[in-house]
């Protein structure tokens, strides 16, 4: 059915029977991401990672919740804009960027 609407792309099941969804075809542009069956340790550690990393962006003084702060910084690992920086320029990025606009200033992917 997925595959079926416009705008939606149903990933190729893979070795750990993965699967990504994205929507970007919503009235508000957004699209989401997820990923299924992946190995429980590994997708735990991977949380944590995240989550300490959105505490830590909080903590400096981000005005978003912890959800909108994890979703930032999702997305800029997940697409390679962070990829680069370390844990203090991606806290530093964060904050000068605000929600949703995590682009480092200097354009480095």
């Amino acid at each position: 059915m997925l595959g079926a609407v416009p705008g939606w792309w149903l990933g190729a099941l893979g070795g750990f029977g993965s699967v990504c969804v994205r929507d970007g075809g919503g009235p508000d542009g957004t699209a989401t991401n997820t990923a299924q069956a992946l190995p429980a340790d590994q997708a735990a550690a991977a949380y944590e990672r995240l989550d300490r990393l959105a505490r830590a962006v909080k903590r400096a003084g981000h005005t978003g919740s912890l959800d909108e702060i994890r979703a930032d910084l999702c997305l800029g690992l997940l697409d390679g804009s962070l990829h680069h920086l370390s844990e203090r320029e991606i806290i530093a990025c964060l904050l000068g960027a605000g929600s949703r606009r995590i682009r480092p200033k200097d354009g480095r992917r």
